[in-house]
């Protein structure tokens, strides 16, 4: 089950990324529900381009409560993950803008379908299948199973 505070946070955050124009795709366990597999999940993944498209996400999340609180996290599998939060009756709502590695085009096979009632790319089935592998982590692996994807 996914808490409603995470959906209707979701679909702000989309929204604001559709004003921008960037490409992005919706990512982690929101997707992987869109792609028939759906499981709890405690944040918002949204999969960007490059670093360079931050500043115009920023401004566009900025309004709605989202902040930046730390420095970006490099992964050994070469994603790079910029987190933002927002807090709401003192609960921290966490919101991960990743990042490919160069040469990686994840978001290529991402289509414009429909997440609560607004338009909101979601990243294609096979990238993110890799991205699940690439992670490897208990939680990814249990993720592909489920997926029929191992």
């Amino acid at each position: 089950m996914v808490p409603a505070s995470i959906l209707s946070n979701a679909k702000v955050v989309l929204l604001a990324l559709n004003r921008t124009g960037i490409p992005y795709a919706l990512c982690g366990g929101l997707a992987l529900s869109i792609h028939g597999t759906p499981r709890a999940t405690k944040d918002i993944d949204i999969l960007i381009s490059g670093d360079a498209d931050l500043p115009a996400i920023d401004a566009a999340l900025q309004p709605e409560g989202w902040i930046t609180t730390a420095p970006p996290i490099d992964f050994s599998d070469g994603m790079r993950l910029h987190r933002r939060i927002r807090v709401i009756d003192k609960r921290a709502l966490l919101l991960d803008l990743l990042v490919a590695r160069p040469g990686d085009d994840l978001l290529s096979g991402r289509f414009l379908g429909e997440f609560d009632g607004c338009a909101a790319w979601i990243i294609g089935r096979d990238a993110l299948i890799r991205m699940k592998r690439a992670a490897g982590r208990p939680r990814d692996l249990a993720d592909l199973d489920d997926m029929g994807a191992t």
